[in-house]
């Protein structure tokens, strides 16, 4: 455990190589965040949705189509042990962006999504006496 902290385990260009159950887990868990993509921007291009669910769909899309492909790139420049392109230090980083990213998203649907929603509703509002 305490390799877990040290700066040689994240930053050796040679780290050894992945266990396949992890390998597996990993490469599923990426997969399913590119499917997931996939099932967004198929909703965006397929169904009729207002302007707030299709700005949500298309962060969702984006999110999973470059997440997945991305983290299996990276997942098999360490599976390939990459000098220097395998290092733990990317996948590390590669998480820690997605997430932040994957904050962003949730953000906007919980704090932005009810003022724009609130907003349109008052433009409806004040349209309905215009002539």
């Amino acid at each position: 455990m305490s390799n877990f902290f040290s700066f040689k385990f994240y930053f050796d260009t040679y780290p050894a190589a992945i266990h396949p159950l992890t390998f597996y887990i990993i490469t599923g868990l990426f997969l399913l965040i590119f499917v997931l993509g996939l099932i967004c921007a198929f909703f965006i291009s397929k169904k009729k949705v207002d302007g707030i669910t299709k700005k949500i769909y298309e962060k969702i899309a984006n999110w999973g189509l470059w997440s997945g492909i991305i983290g299996l790139f990276i997942l098999f420049l360490k599976y390939q042990r990459a000098p220097y392109l395998g290092m733990r230090v990317w996948s590390l980083l590669w998480i820690l962006f997605t997430l932040v990213w994957l904050i962003l998203i949730i953000k906007f649907y919980l704090k932005d999504v009810p003022k724009l929603k609130k907003q349109r509703e008052q433009k409806k509002q004040f349209n309905k006496y215009l002539p």
